[in-house]
């Protein structure tokens, strides 16, 4: 009879130790996001920047453009704030313009303002009567 080939043959049901499942209390992703030095730590930690600058920028500007904000990152003293769409990302810029020295004020490090376009989800966007 011929050799059966390796892949037909039984294998030992038992796994190696790192590969198995480790025991201990189940974690939620509230505490893993939590845990200081986690893996999230730090993406949470500029969410929460971002979030503080997105509204500190829309208590400054006017109401019509603070809505159509969808989002404020700060890097590398650049600040770049998102619309959502060509038209708002237009008017802010101008807006931008006139509040430059506060934004240096509150940011000494800024080299520059960018304005761009990042539109909400297609669930979530906003019909002319919503304002």
């Amino acid at each position: 009879m011929p050799n059966n080939s390796p892949r037909f043959k039984k294998k030992s049901l038992t796994r190696p130790a790192s590969q198995r499942p480790r025991s201990g209390a189940a974690r939620t992703i509230g505490e893993l996001l939590k845990k200081p030095g986690g893996l999230f730590a730090d993406a949470l930690a500029r969410a929460d920047e971002q979030e503080r600058w997105r509204r500190g920028l829309t208590a400054c500007l006017p109401e019509p453009l603070s809505e159509h904000i969808t989002g404020v990152v700060v890097s590398g003293g650049i600040l770049t704030v998102f619309t959502e769409s060509a038209a708002w990302c237009a008017r802010l810029r101008y807006v931008l313009i006139e509040h430059e020295a506060t934004l240096r004020v509150a940011l000494p490090e800024l080299r520059a303002v960018r304005v761009k376009v990042l539109p909400t989800a297609p669930g979530a966007r906003r019909t002319r009567g919503d304002g």
